[in-house]
Formats: C-alpha cells, sequence, structure tokens
C-alpha cells in the first residue's frame, strides 16, 4: 500500500466506525441501570475487568463497518476474538475504560488501529464527552478533531505528570513501589483509568508520560501511532510494561521504572 491515501483511507473507514462505535456505547451509557456488567476471567487482565453487552454491541458495529468496507481484512476485537482474513488487520477496543463506563464516569474510549504486514498505520481513539476525535496515520502526524497535536515540552521528570496504570499479576504487585518511586521524583501522578486515552493526553500535551503495565494490544495500539505520530516517546520494557512520554522525560521515566522492576 501506498504510504499516504491509502492509509488515509483506512484511517476514513476508522473513523467512520469509531463514530457508529461511540453512538452506540452513548446510548448505553444513557441508560446505565439496565446494564448488567460481569467480571472477566481471561487474559492479562483476570479477575479485574468488567464486560456488558455495551462492550459486545459496540465492538460488532465496528466490525460490521470495517467488513463492509473491507470484508477480506482481519479483524482482532478485545471481545469477539480473531477472526482471520488478509495482512490488513483491525484491532479494536470497543470500550477502553469499561470500569470508568460502568461507574457513568467519562474517562472511556473507543480505540481502533489498523496495520499492514505487521506495521500499524492508523489509528483512532475516541470519546463522547467531551466529543474528541484523535487520529493519526503513519507519517502523516497526529491530530484532535482535525487540529495538529504536539506532546508538551517538559524537560525534566521533576516537573512531570503521569497516568499510572495498576496492571495485573506481577506487575500490579509492584505498583505500591512505582507509586512511592514516581512521588519522590515526579511532579504528581493521576489514575485515569484508560490506556488509550492516557497515550492521546500525552500525545497532545494534557500529560508528561503514562506508565502502562499488562496492556493487551487492543488496549494501546492507536494510543501508541497516535503518540507517535506527535512526537512522544514509546519504549516497551520486558513485553508487559509500555512507558510514552515527551522525549526529554523518556530517559529518566524509564531509568526509574527500571530500577523498580528489577528490584
Amino acid at each position: 500500500m501506498k504510504r499516504d491515501s491509502d492509509f488515509r483511507e483506512l484511517l476514513e473507514i476508522a473513523l467512520e466506525a469509531a463514530r457508529e462505535g461511540v453512538a452506540v456505547a452513548g446510548r448505553y451509557a444513557d441508560n446505565l441501570e439496565s446494564l448488567e456488567f460481569e467480571e472477566k476471567h481471561t487474559g492479562k487482565s483476570a479477575g479485574a475487568d468488567v464486560v456488558s453487552a455495551a462492550d459486545r454491541e459496540v465492538e460488532k458495529t465496528i466490525r460490521d463497518v470495517i467488513m463492509r468496507r473491507r470484508p477480506e481484512d482481519t479483524i482482532l476485537g478485545e471481545e469477539g476474538g480473531f477472526t482471520e482474513g488478509g495482512t490488513c488487520v483491525w484491532t479494536i477496543d470497543p470500550i477502553d475504560g469499561t470500569l470508568n463506563y460502568s461507574y457513568g464516569r467519562n474517562e472511556w474510549a473507543v480505540s481502533i488501529a489498523v496495520s499492514v504486514n505487521g506495521v500499524t498505520v492508523a489509528g483512532v481513539v475516541a470519546t463522547r464527552r467531551p466529543e474528541r476525535y484523535f487520529t493519526a496515520v503513519l507519517g502523516g502526524g497526529a491530530f484532535l478533531n482535525g487540529e495538529l497535536i504536539r506532546p508538551r515540552r517538559t524537560r525534566e521528570l521533576s516537573k512531570s505528570v503521569i497516568d499510572l496504570g495498576r496492571g495485573r499479576g506481577e506487575t500490579r504487585e509492584i505498583f505500591v513501589e512505582v507509586v512511592s518511586e514516581l512521588d519522590k521524583t515526579c511532579r504528581d501522578v493521576r489514575r485515569g483509568g484508560c490506556a488509550a486515552l492516557a497515550a492521546c493526553q500525552v500525545a497532545c500535551g494534557e500529560l508528561d508520560a503514562m506508565y502502562g503495565p499488562g496492556l493487551e494490544e487492543w488496549d494501546i495500539a492507536a494510543g501508541m501511532i497516535i503518540a507517535l505520530e506527535a512526537g512522544a516517546a514509546v519504549r516497551e520494557i520486558r513485553d508487559d510494561v509500555i512507558l510514552i512520554a515527551s522525549i526529554d522525560v523518556m530517559p529518566e521515566l524509564e531509568r526509574v521504572i527500571d530500577r523498580v522492576i528489577k528490584k
């Protein structure tokens, strides 16, 4: 595929799917009392996340849009699993931040990434309130509602605000140590509960960094390309910790997290 026009066509499909997905999620969000949420017990997130009919219906809506436009493609969804097709792969998190969603909070997002031959080439992260569409295509920059975005120019970890994920299993066990260490070295920490949105907030300068342990591909694939195209740094420590930060903050942040993990 060509780097620009073909990738932008994929982005337009992702945007269409995200808009429809947000609309479905919004209708359910307006009637939360009618939804039943159950705990999930599979994968890295065992025993910690929740799921409802809203997640499943949003994913079905997104899949339907993609299959109408690209019936030959592969789809990987958090709820619907793997549908095998061609070398173009769509990775879907229908509602990232479902626990927030279940409490009627606004910190949740629809996340859709597209990869070709193993390389992520486009991504969308969409929120309902406020209505925001973070987008990126490979080599084309990152945007929020059509406006170019860039990370903050923070140069020191001591002046940084960082979003923290709790993770699962081993990464959850060291969470208190991570908080303690960063509390000594950064300006402040946050717990947003939505990895896709946190990555985009780094991309647009609303955060300086994020620590994302125990993430699945659907949690972070779209957020990562948006952050990278905005000009942020992305690092993977081991195979289960993702760091996203402004360029100057990343080296010190990486040293702090690496020190905690190796204790």
